[in-house]
């Protein structure tokens, strides 16, 4: 039986875990956002900023906690995988001097008792851990006696739920004094009266004036004194889980030190198979100025038996090439329990693969994994040809809070390989570009082609394309590859495939340029009244064929059409394949056209 848990139980909660808190000396500044719909609060732990929220829409409980150091990566990584290494649940994210660390708890399904104890005691086992962090993060600064926590020289609140550090915030948001049941009077009833659910006194009403943009509040609203009921939020779904592609505000993919320059280019092995198969590739290819290092640690096969990744043992492979070769590492995940690995061992970059993007329930619960967690996302097209399910994997990334979004494309499996290992298909991903036109797309010359010759091609007409960059799999030795071998490149061959790319400028638009496109624009609209010429006839032949009691399909006379067409659109230099497409669309629609008036009474 599915439970949802009832709006008292998560009040009762909040109230609970907010009076321990506020009367913990360890925890300072502890106040809550002025514009409240969920059940939120923060404080400061040390040197962390940490925020607790109870979402009202859906049942989750989320704990993040964060703090800036001048440490470099190596010893941020170390730190943090040393202390959160045997925390169950607890996630760590480590980019640009910040520390991050995370806790997640969906309580979908459970009963209000069982989730009103997981809540409480998740809540305390995490501040208990930030205590250790924070005590953990001043012996590291004593050593370091150089090293100064970034946040020292800041306001005391949590940047991201100010929009002002006046003094006057700061002075108001340090006032902690009332009790939750002052600053808070909602019943759990939800016949009561929207008034009656949600007050705050006007001395909390003057508190911080912000939101956390990662927990943008949904739901109930607690600071409704001067709110009639018809004003208040709606109950229904988040708008997080509404948010179309027209709505997305997408952020940067662009990591600390990298060129945004056309190609932005990730390059490592298919999979990770040794330590020092991983080492050896990922100092090839720094050694040719490339910086995100990739590598499948898991890897999703078509059929049983085949090689299906190293498992988390190869995250640590990740971590040290981080540390030798100073390259951002990327890697590909499908569940719920990869993200948490790979968020622990501090991975830069994920990206989702086609067999995962066609299964909206594995999106949905990689994005709930994420939620509250800054770090870039490439989605790979599904396998099949379906730009809607495609987009619908970003919608769901986005509404889980993950706004650096990218997307790769891979090609279409298809039965008929031919040349390529998966069609290009390349108007899918240029239809992505014109309904998405913020979205960084990488091409897969790998997947795509499924053969090293292919390769520099691909890669040539993704740039033709204006695509952003290319991710290619490149290998030490690809001949002896554990996977993919044949489609795997050396990382001196791939510097010379990049070397020849022809890089075109995007935004050079001349006289000349603007002229041929008017011819353009004239003979395409020529073409449209000349094809709505056409089934104005067509449809007078079928009703001609209607009052004669004729088959609307002429077999031999289509055969007589496509035969005699492609023979004129090859003397006229058009390939007979695309001139046989066209006419197959047009005599679609004729026969659609016809149909309507057969059926006519």
């Amino acid at each position: 039986m599915d439970y949802e848990l009832k709006t008292e139980t998560k009040i009762n909660v909040y109230r609970k875990i907010y009076n321990e808190v506020k009367n913990d000396p360890d925890v300072l500044d502890v106040g809550y956002p002025k514009e409240k719909e969920d059940l939120d609060f923060y404080g400061k732990i040390g040197d962390f900023l940490f925020d607790f929220s109870i979402k009202t829409k859906v049942d989750m409980l989320k704990v993040k906690a964060s703090g800036d150091f001048n440490l470099s990566e190596d010893q941020l990584l170390d730190y943090g995988n040393s202390i959160a290494e045997n925390e169950t649940g607890i996630m760590f994210t480590t980019y640009d001097q910040k520390v991050i660390f995370q806790l997640s708890l969906p309580l979908t399904g459970m009963e209000d008792t069982a989730a009103e104890s997981m809540m409480v005691e998740s809540t305390r086992r995490f501040i208990a851990f930030m205590k250790i962090a924070s005590d953990k993060m001043n012996e590291l600064k004593k050593e370091n006696p150089v090293l100064k926590n970034k946040n020292e020289s800041k306001t005391e609140l949590p940047v991201e739920q100010l929009t002002e550090t006046t003094k006057e915030n700061e002075a108001v948001a340090q006032n902690t004094d009332q009790s939750p049941e002052q600053e808070l009077n909602v019943s759990g009833d939800e016949n009561v009266e929207p008034e009656k659910k949600a007050e705050l006194s006007d001395d909390t009403a003057e508190r911080a004036n912000a939101t956390d943009p990662d927990t943008e509040p949904v739901g109930i609203n607690l600071d409704a004194e001067d709110e009639s009921a018809e004003n208040l939020p709606s109950t229904n779904l988040s708008s997080d889980t509404q948010a179309s592609e027209k709505d997305m505000e997408l952020e940067s993919i662009m990591l600390p030190g990298i060129d945004p320059q056309r190609p932005v280019v990730i390059a490592g092995p298919c999979s990770a198979e040794t330590e020092e198969q991983v080492m050896e590739t990922a100092k090839g290819i720094a050694d040719k100025g490339i910086k995100l290092f990739r590598a499948g640690i898991w890897k999703p096969r078509t059929k049983p038996g085949g090689f299906e990744g190293i498992g988390a043992e190869g995250l640590q492979w990740l971590k040290r090439v981080k540390k030798e070769t100073g390259m951002y590492v990327a890697t590909e995940v499908a569940t719920k329990d990869h993200v948490f690995e790979a968020l622990k061992a501090g991975i830069d970059v994920l990206w989702i693969g086609a067999r995962t993007t066609v299964n909206p329930f594995a999106v949905q619960e990689i994005a709930d994994a994420l939620k509250g967690v800054d770090i870039p996302v490439l989605i790979k097209n599904p396998v099949n040809p379906d730009l809607e399910l495609w987009i619908g994997a970003f919608e769901r990334l986005y509404g889980a809070g993950i706004h650096r979004l990218g997307a790769i494309h891979r090609g279409f499996s298809s039965y008929d390989k031919k040349i390529y290992r998966n069609l290009p298909l390349w108007h899918i991903p240029i239809e992505l570009r014109r309904r998405m036109p913020d979205l960084p797309i990488f091409c897969d010359p790998s997947h795509i082609g499924g053969k090293r010759e292919l390769v520099a091609p691909l890669c040539q007409q993704a740039m033709d394309l204006s695509f952003d960059g290319l991710i290619v799999e490149s290998h030490c030795n690809p001949d002896c590859a554990w996977s993919d071998a044949s489609q795997q490149i050396t990382p001196d061959v791939l510097d010379y495939v990049l070397n020849l790319l022809v890089i075109r400028d995007v935004n050079q638009t001349t006289e000349n340029l603007t002229a041929l496109r008017r011819q353009i624009d004239g003979i395409d609209e020529q073409l449209l009244e000349l094809l709505a010429k056409r089934m104005r006839i067509s449809k007078e032949i079928g009703v001609y064929k209607k009052e004669h009691n004729m088959p609307i399909l002429q077999s031999p006379r289509y055969s007589e059409i496509l035969e005699k067409r492609s023979s004129m659109g090859e003397q006229m230099d058009l390939s007979p394949d695309f001139v046989k497409e066209i006419l197959k669309e047009i005599h679609e629609e004729s026969v659609r056209q016809q149909m309507i008036i057969m059926n006519e009474q």
